[in-house]
């Protein structure tokens, strides 16, 4: 299974660097404010590997992964997502849950983004709540890229199933083939940034 997605990232790269800007460069990022953000703002990212250019050749954007952000009373502006070979230890991709500025470190981050979902404040905490729920229960990482079930998630999958969670139906209608021949539609994390409930307020 995991083959078919590395024959797919190595197809890509050569066209990718080119095309996005995506390959590895020595840079500085910009420092992020974490005082821009608010409970269940969606932040995105387009990183260094050969997964990161695939995501955005495909998609056709500046950006291959996102998260939801979450404010936590012992820990500061956390991150809830989805990622792929950053398992730690146990050698098994989790969802995972971390500090913002790790999340948009220099060494993950390429260029990055932060938008916000236009709902009420109890929906965000509703997502928010969704979202650390699934972190908390260990669901996995979704290598097949299946939205038809919520057994295992990828980054889109689960920012669209917490929204959802909240009645809030951002990118309501998945139009994209699986890029794996899977059966079903998937979603780039660059769909949300078409849907009319979401704006980008910030990009670096």
């Amino acid at each position: 299974m995991r083959h078919h997605v590395i024959f797919l990232l190595c197809v890509c790269l050569s066209v990718c660097a080119a095309l996005t800007g995506c390959g590895r460069k020595e840079t500085v990022r910009q420092t992020f404010d974490s005082g821009l953000l608010r409970d269940g703002d969606l932040l995105l990212r387009c990183g260094y590997g050969i997964e990161s250019s695939a995501v955005s050749m495909v998609s056709g954007s500046s950006y291959s992964h996102i998260g939801i952000a979450c404010h936590d009373s012992a820990c500061g502006w956390m991150v809830v997502h989805a990622v792929p070979g950053e398992s730690g230890p146990e050698g098994i991709d989790r969802l995972k849950y971390e500090p913002v500025d790790s999340f948009f470190s220099v060494t993950r981050t390429r260029n990055g983004a932060v938008a916000r979902v236009l709902c009420d404040d109890d929906l965000k905490r509703v997502v928010v709540e969704y979202a650390v729920g699934k972190y908390r229960d260990g669901v996995l990482f979704d290598h097949d890229y299946v939205l038809e079930d919520s057994v295992e998630m990828y980054c889109a999958e689960l920012v669209w199933r917490s929204f959802r969670a909240a009645g809030v139906p951002l990118v309501s209608s998945p139009s994209r083939r699986n890029p794996l021949g899977r059966k079903g539609m998937v979603i780039y994390p660059s769909d949300f940034l078409s849907d009319t409930l979401v704006s980008e307020i910030v990009s670096f």
